[in-house]
C-alpha cells in the first residue's frame, strides 16, 4: 500500500511514546529497557503491523535536546522497516532551521 492511500480516511501515521520518553530521558520513572516495559513495547508493536499505518520517525526531541534518540528508538524502527512497513521522517521543527534535523542519522530506515 502506498503512503497517499494510507491516508485517506482514518489516520495514516502514528506516533511512539514521544511524550513518556521525553518526560524520561533521565530514565528515573522507569527503565525502558526493563522486561515489561519490553513486553508492551512489543505488543503495541504487533498490534500496529497489521495496520495499513506509516510509522513516523520523529528527531524534534533530539533537536531541542530533550532526548539522544528519535522516537521511536532504533530496535522498534528497524523491526518496522524490516517487515517493510512505511516509515515517515518528521523533524517536528518549530524553526526552518530544523526541518531536516536528524534525516542524516534517520534516512537509511526510510
Amino acid at each position: 500500500m502506498k503512503l497517499w492511500q494510507m491516508c485517506t480516511g482514518k489516520p495514516g501515521v502514528k506516533s511512539w511514546d514521544i511524550l513518556i520518553k521525553k518526560f524520561n530521558a533521565s530514565g528515573d520513572l522507569f527503565d525502558p529497557q526493563h522486561p515489561r516495559y519490553q513486553v508492551a513495547a512489543s505488543k503495541a508493536l504487533a498490534s500496529l503491523m497489521s495496520s495499513p499505518v506509516a510509522l513516523e520517525v520523529n528527531t524534534g526531541g533530539i533537536a531541542r535536546a530533550y532526548i539522544r534518540e528519535a522516537y521511536p528508538t532504533g530496535d522498534i524502527l528497524t523491526q518496522w522497516a524490516d517487515a517493510g512497513k512505511p516509515i515517515l521522517f518528521a523533524s517536528d521543527c518549530h524553526n526552518a532551521e530544523q526541518l531536516l534535523f536528524g534525516y542524516d542519522i534517520y534516512k537509511n530506515y526510510i
